[in-house]
């Protein structure tokens, strides 16, 4: 981890997730993680708060320590 906690992802690549529509029920980094995993090791994923009511905005950011594998998952993902 870098200072003040915040994760390293130098040298990850990074891949922003929308959603379309309403935000699912299930919209967590674990989530997240466990949809995207099957493409490569993931460096990091985070998903944003709203400021004042905490809920979870309809986007996140999925890192992949490959870049390969990162192109992978925009491949099949994508759509």
């Amino acid at each position: 981890m870098a200072p003040g906690g915040l994760p390293d992802i130098s040298g990850m690549t990074s891949l922003k997730v929308d959603v379309t529509g309403a935000i699912p029920e299930q919209w967590n980094a674990d989530e997240l993680r466990r949809r995207f995993e099957r493409f490569g090791d993931i460096g990091d994923v985070f998903v944003p708060r709203e400021r004042y009511s905490d809920r979870p905005r309809p986007f996140a950011f999925v890192r992949f320590v490959e870049d390969d594998d990162a192109t992978e998952a925009i491949k099949e993902m994508n759509g």
